[in-house]
């Protein structure tokens, strides 16, 4: 070959030497691997590095791969297929991961901050199923971080953390603190070093709500009650009243706790008090003793007056008889009618005060039944009697009434005659004062038989002394039937205003039985006008 054209085949092959240089340096910029088409892995170019999948940047990965990337074999963080050296929380698709410089940490413990907050990982992964609080560093500082769905929350409230309830400030439990705190359902709890004192029922000053007070605290959780109640404050021993979950310090009268009913002036209850107060929160009268409600029945004066008060309370629109250890009274709303003097009922009045102590029309059952029975527990009157026959005898004495009753037959001369009966003791004067006063009715009212005590379990009242049968013959017992007859049991007739020893509904001697208790005997269609009885119909 000629040196000319040796020359010039050196030239052309310098020349296809330079075109491939040309063609590698100037080809796809992103990897050497790129001249691979089924190239997949980690690749660096410019100083960043890219993981490829079949020759191609994978830029739809955003996710963590195992590789060498810098020599060092991870799994590595990679967002639209390029190797981000981050350190952080990121989602990596399927799991939020902890990256430490692009490394993904799959075995870490900890808090890590995310795009979205600060998330707490157990073994590499955020715990989800944990709501709680752990100890750890996060935001630049250590604490116990309160965490939901393994989410640092940063609230300011009382929280469940699982096992307690926990007072949290921006996200940090408060372990020490004491005073209140909200929970997520608006109810206020105190704290005492760090936990709800579930064992602490006081009175508590601090801010609830915004506002500043003695708040009601209440097995540790404050107690909003509308009713007023009364809470001892254990700093200083005093009783206050409760409205709305504090002391309120306007309140005045009477409040209650399971210790009874207090008087109370400006919240405190005042256990120097005894005597008949006036309750402005209910609007009443009540009688206490050392601040308390006494259940007494009694007259208690308040300001110059007299006022009749039942089992602890005065019953302002009462009119009638009052009954009390030290007398009996004519009431008229509620107060001793002192203006009063002269007869009420059967009995002699002075000053409102009864000077006599007469069987009465005023009484009430309540009343009778005391009078006979005592203190014994209050039943119906049909079951009203004594439990043997021995103790009804020996609440019985016998009584002689003075009658009128004619010589002979039913009409002309009269003449006066006396029966024995046997009644009990307890109404014994008044039915002789009852009977005196028949006797004096200017119509000398003949009675011609007369029964009293009777002891019988089916007798009713005359088995207990408590009523007198006049003239049975004449006053019948029976039944008034739908069409008007009566099926008669006892006694022959009934004809007042015609027969005289009939005793007319409205008659003169009806009204003085009536006077004193006694009223006739009437139960619906059931009639026996010669009964008459002290506990009625």
């Amino acid at each position: 070959m000629r040196m000319k054209e040796k020359k010039i085949l050196l030239v052309l092959c310098s020349l296809l030497l330079l075109s491939a240089v040309l063609i590698f340096t100037t080809s796809d910029k992103k990897s050497s691997a790129a001249v691979d088409e089924n190239y997949t892995g980690f690749a660096e170019d410019g100083g960043n590095w890219y993981y490829y999948q079949d020759g191609e940047v994978a830029t739809s990965l955003t996710t963590i791969i195992k590789g060498e990337v810098k020599g060092q074999t991870a799994w590595w963080y990679i967002n639209g297929g390029k190797v981000y050296f981050i350190t952080g929380a990121r989602n990596t698709g399927k799991y939020m991961r902890y990256i430490k410089n692009g490394k993904a940490q799959l075995h870490y413990d900890g808090f890590a901050k995310g795009t979205n907050g600060w998330y707490y990982f157990v073994d590499g992964k955020v715990a989800t199923d944990m709501t709680t609080i752990v100890k750890g560093e996060a935001n630049g500082k250590t604490a116990w971080w309160y965490i939901v769905n393994g989410k640092i929350t940063f609230v300011t409230r009382a929280v469940n953390t699982g096992k307690k309830l926990r007072y949290i400030r921006n996200g940090k439990a408060q372990l020490h603190y004491t005073g209140f705190a909200m929970d997520e359902t608006y109810d206020w709890y105190y704290f005492e070093d760090g936990l709800v004192a579930k064992t602490k029922t006081d009175v508590i000053h601090g801010v609830v709500n915004g506002t500043t007070a003695w708040w009601y605290v209440h097995n540790g959780k404050v107690e909003y009650n509308y009713y007023p109640i009364v809470v001892k404050n254990s700093s200083n021993g005093n009783w206050y009243v409760v409205r709305n979950g504090r002391i309120d310090f306007n309140y005045n009268g009477m409040a209650s706790n399971d210790y009874g009913k207090w008087y109370v002036v400006n919240g405190k209850v005042i256990f120097s008090k005894t005597g008949l107060i006036y309750d402005q929160y209910n609007g009443n009268y009540c009688y206490v003793e050392g601040g308390k409600l006494v259940e007494k029945t009694l007259i208690a004066e308040y300001k110059g007056e007299q006022f009749y008060v039942i089992d602890g309370y005065v019953w302002q629109y009462y009119n009638g008889l009052g009954v009390t250890s030290d007398g009996k009274y004519v009431i008229k709303e509620g107060k001793v009618d002192t203006s009063f003097n002269g007869y009420y009922g059967s009995n002699l009045v002075e000053k409102g005060k009864l000077v006599t102590d007469y069987t009465s029309e005023y009484e009430s059952y309540e009343m009778k039944y005391r009078r006979i029975f005592g203190s014994k527990e209050i039943v119906h009157r049909t079951d009203a009697m004594y439990d043997s026959q021995a103790e009804a005898d020996a609440n019985m004495v016998p009584i002689e009434i003075k009658a009128w009753d004619f010589v002979s037959g039913e009409s002309g001369e009269k003449y006066t005659r006396t029966f024995t009966i046997y009644i009990n003791k307890a109404v014994a004067e008044s039915v002789k004062k009852c009977f005196e006063e028949i006797y004096e009715l200017p119509e000398q009212f003949p009675i011609n038989s007369l029964g009293g005590y009777d002891y019988d379990y089916d007798s009713g009242q005359h088995g207990c002394g408590l009523a007198v049968d006049i003239n049975p013959n004449e006053n019948y017992y029976g039944k008034i039937n739908d069409d008007g007859t009566v099926s008669v049991y006892v006694g022959t007739l009934y004809e007042p205003g015609v027969n005289p020893y009939s005793i007319g509904e409205d008659s003169e001697v009806a009204k003085v039985l009536n006077k004193y208790g006694f009223t006739q005997g009437r139960w619906g269609n059931w009639v026996d006008y010669m009964h008459f009885s002290y506990f009625g119909n």
